[in-house]
């Protein structure tokens, strides 16, 4: 009887489940919500990436985390990479802190569902999302229902922040992009644009509950929530979101980003512009990084 309503004393006062809690950038402004579908669209290896450092964050600081693999990858390159992260072994080891599933049919994937309802973990990431109809069975159409209701929807019911991947490339329309499916997102939907470098734009494709997207930058008609960065050195691996800020290290929001700007600029500009401007870390005027950027795709869109 208890499944059928909601912890509110665990979404009050647990801090893993408070709304801006997962995917933190580095002025603490979450990316992702609590209780919600979240979707990461992007190319695979970018995606499981970032969602490598949203893990390693939310097991750092206390949370548990489960990875729902539906594609049957091996799991040692997810495993290093939060291994290389600082995430320790012993909490990759607890079944209480970290959990790794591979379901091999429907059947398995509704008994790892039922599960996390008596786990509750603070993250759940599920990939590939194009993957899921078909383990799920039936028709296409019967298989993105059931697996929205069944499985997407009832892991964020345990207050879970689920982040699925939606693996496209370049300008590829995303799996949640087409026949309406977007409007099932009940948390955001960010699109992670490959730039140079172990680098990557967080766009925002939709945001329905308003958080994240109040607090990106706007960059011609794009919504930017964050800027991704890792590296790998001797001492390990890093990766944070930066937020999209001015010469100051004010963060930006659409209300004093540039608003003069705002033709359909091509992608391929914008990721060419913010690859120069952040090089180049802004040594002229010290405008908003945003309104660089904006400025210089202009200039190349212009230009061809």
């Amino acid at each position: 009887m208890s499944d059928l309503f909601a912890d509110v004393g665990r979404m009050l006062f647990d801090p893993h489940t408070q709304p801006g809690s997962v995917g933190l950038r580095q002025d603490g402004c979450g990316l992702f919500y609590a209780g919600a579908v979240n979707v990461l669209e992007g190319r695979a290896e970018v995606g499981w990436l970032i969602s490598a450092v949203v893990a390693a964050q939310m097991l750092e600081t206390g949370g548990s985390v489960l990875v729902v693999d539906v594609d049957g990858n091996d799991p040692w390159p997810l495993l290093d990479v939060l291994d290389g992260l600082g995430v320790s072994t012993a909490a990759l080891c607890s079944r209480d802190r970290f959990r790794f599933a591979q379901p091999a049919d429907r059947g398995e994937l509704l008994r790892v569902v039922e599960d996390a309802g008596s786990w509750h973990p603070s993250v759940v990431l599920v990939g590939s999302l194009g993957s899921m109809p078909g383990l799920m069975g039936g028709s296409p159409q019967d298989g993105w229902s059931e697996s929205l209701r069944l499985v997407l929807e009832a892991f964020a019911g345990t207050g879970a922040a689920v982040i699925g991947l939606d693996v496209c490339d370049g300008d590829e329309p995303a799996v949640f992009g087409r026949g309406g499916l977007g409007a099932s997102v009940s948390g955001s939907r960010l699109r992670a644009e490959q730039m140079s470098g172990h680098r990557a734009m967080l766009r925002v494709r939709a945001d329905r509950r308003g958080a994240v997207r109040a607090m990106g930058a706007k960059v011609g008609e794009w919504c930017v929530a964050a800027v991704f960065e890792s590296q790998t050195d001797a001492g390990g691996r890093t990766g944070r979101f930066v937020p999209v800020s001015n010469g100051d290290g004010v963060m930006l929001t659409p209300a004093n980003a540039v608003k003069t700007i705002s033709p359909r600029i091509g992608y391929q500009h914008i990721i060419r512009a913010a690859n120069e401007v952040l090089d180049g870390q802004l040594t002229d005027t010290g405008a908003p990084i945003a309104n660089a950027i904006a400025k210089r795709a202009l200039e190349l869109q212009e230009a061809n």
